[in-house]
């Protein structure tokens, strides 16, 4: 947000360079990599917490409290997964609208979140969690979001990039802020691909272990990772080829694959094999989340359904696409090829969603396919100019949106009696 002589509100976290001819010839890149984390951390947090505030403020006015806020979707569910644990028997899944599901529907929603809020549900009750939790998700993503730009030269300017990815896209300023698995699943996504590109392998695949655990789409980040190995693989056949195509090859490939990498995302279907065996021993079924009798999945083998009318309003979706196929063009042109793979898993199977909110369902590969291939634009002071005018936009459609999509009230008192 520029105020004057190209000073803005980040200015409290630029380096504090001597006068000197040798600071004086630095480059950006090198008197950005200078800032102390504990300040860049210091004011994402702040930031998060005044946009926080701006979201809250209208709802709260308007409904003299936080209520509708919790009873936003997907929240309320992700309570009762909190203190049922998936028990089919438990009194919060009686409530007249939770009895309309099956008892396997609630393997829809991963634990995570829910074990998540049950621990520290203690201190902060079941409802408090909720937003506690995503608020400090939310501040470690935009953290180690910055912390992966700089040290992988993908922007001149991480800062600002971090921040304005605390509000945009459109859908994110409200599940960050609300009850939902997007915070988390963005958190453990980047610092997985973070230590995966640094080759410490084995924490990458405890990261992504716990975004398997997040959200069922957590298995296609295991999936770009997978093809970027195999990638890599391809990449040194082109550079040395061998001389012969013959069943050598095989050898070959095996040998120059990169079998350490994958080994350690081992973790990652063992979450999966984790999530399941919870699901069996509370509904006795261990493949409850593929027999779910409701339709949850919303994936179907004809591409771009959600812009059928019958669907939503699905314009806005078409464009989104395009952005979408955009970034990973831009991301091959770039020979960001890791980041192409990555971006490529998680950004197809919203290419055949039946659903329309294929906004909220692309979050998780927003970083890679929308932030950091179109860096130089949103880095441009033009884009600089227009965030303020897009902050209000986002606000003003984030505030129309939380008046819709609630758990009915009687419903909420129901299981407001319970948990308390």
């Amino acid at each position: 947000m520029p105020v004057k002589n190209r000073y803005s509100l980040a200015a409290p976290v630029q380096p504090s360079l001597d006068a000197t001819d040798a600071s004086k010839d630095a480059s950006p890149e090198v008197s950005k990599s200078r800032r102390p984390l504990l300040r860049v951390a210091v004011f994402l947090c702040l930031s998060n917490a005044f946009l926080t505030f701006l979201l809250f403020l209208v709802p709260v006015i308007q409904n003299n409290g936080f209520e509708t806020l919790a009873r936003f979707w997907d929240g309320p569910e992700y309570i009762a997964i909190a203190y049922s644990l998936y028990d089919p028997q438990s009194p919060i899944l009686q409530i007249p609208h939770f009895s309309t599901f099956s008892p396997l529907y609630w393997g829809a929603h991963f634990p995570l979140v829910p074990l998540a809020i049950r621990l520290v549900s203690p201190v902060f009750g079941y409802i408090g969690a909720m937003f506690v939790l995503n608020y400090f998700f939310t501040c470690g993503f935009a953290i180690v979001l910055y912390r992966f730009l700089r040290d992988f030269g993908y922007s001149k300017d991480p800062l600002w990039l971090a921040f304005i990815s605390l509000f945009l896209p459109l859908r994110w300023l409200i599940y960050h802020t609300v009850g939902g698995s997007e915070p988390a699943t963005l958190f453990f996504s980047i610092l997985c691909l973070y230590q995966f590109k640094k080759e410490r392998y084995w924490q990458a695949g405890l990261w992504g272990a716990l975004v398997v655990m997040a959200r069922p789409n957590g298995f296609f980040l295991g999936l770009g990772l997978g093809l970027w190995l195999v990638w890599q693989a391809l990449e040194q056949f082109r550079l040395s080829p061998p001389p012969s195509l013959n069943w050598r090859l095989v050898l070959l490939f095996a040998e120059r694959f990169n079998w350490k990498a994958l080994i350690a995302l081992v973790p990652m279907p063992l979450a999966l094999l984790a999530v399941f065996a919870l699901y069996g021993w509370q509904t006795g079924d261990f493949l409850a989340y593929l027999h779910i009798p409701e339709q949850v999945k919303h994936i179907y083998p004809i591409p771009f359904l959600s812009l059928d009318i019958n669907i939503g309003r699905g314009e806005g979706d078409f464009y989104y696409y395009g952005l979408e196929a955009a970034g990973l063009v831009l991301l091959w042109r770039q020979k960001r090829y890791d980041l192409f793979w990555v971006g490529l898993a998680l950004v197809l199977p919203t290419v055949f969603l039946m659903h329309a909110d294929v906004l909220r369902y692309s979050l998780p590969a927003f970083p890679y396919v929308l932030l950091i291939p179109f860096a130089a634009v949103w880095e441009s002071r033009a884009a600089r100019r227009f965030a303020a005018p897009a902050l209000l936009a986002v606000l003003l459609y984030s505030w129309s949106q939380l008046s819709t999509n609630q758990m009915d009230l009687a419903n909420w008192r129901e299981m407001l009696k319970i948990i308390n």
